[in-house]
């Protein structure tokens, strides 16, 4: 196929984006609107599950954490995404990058889950 032919075959960027189906808000927010917050990252723990420095986190504070979700959590005056990994009573937080040491959350931390990360927002550069 020659190029004329190729150029040919692609149409008017505004017949091309009427088919694109629309997205609503929460069909990216995965969650209540009110319950979701946005939170820039800093830092490379995360980086084995995709989440980057710079990268904006979807949180929903509105959900339940479940064992294995990336979870954003204050720990002793630190907001951490982690991992969320509990067995028994031990709440451990886990990073997903292996230089790091997984966290064993003790009854003496000052702990809290904010949320439950739902999507990641990058910039394309």
């Amino acid at each position: 196929m020659n190029r004329a032919s190729i150029f040919q075959r692609l149409r008017s960027p505004d017949e091309f984006i009427r088919h694109i189906p629309r997205v609503k808000e929460n069909d990216i927010l995965a969650a209540e609107l009110r319950s979701s917050f946005i939170i820039k990252v800093q830092g490379d723990s995360m980086i084995n599950a995709g989440i980057y420095d710079g990268d904006m986190l979807i949180v929903d504070s509105g959900t339940m954490p479940r064992n294995g979700n990336i979870v954003v959590v204050e720990f002793n005056d630190s907001l951490l995404v982690k991992k969320l990994y509990y067995e028994n009573d031990t709440i451990f937080l886990i990073s997903e990058n292996p230089i790091y040491e997984p966290i064993q959350v003790k009854d003496t931390d000052c702990f809290f889950i904010k949320g439950v990360v739902r999507n990641v927002i990058r910039e394309m550069n």
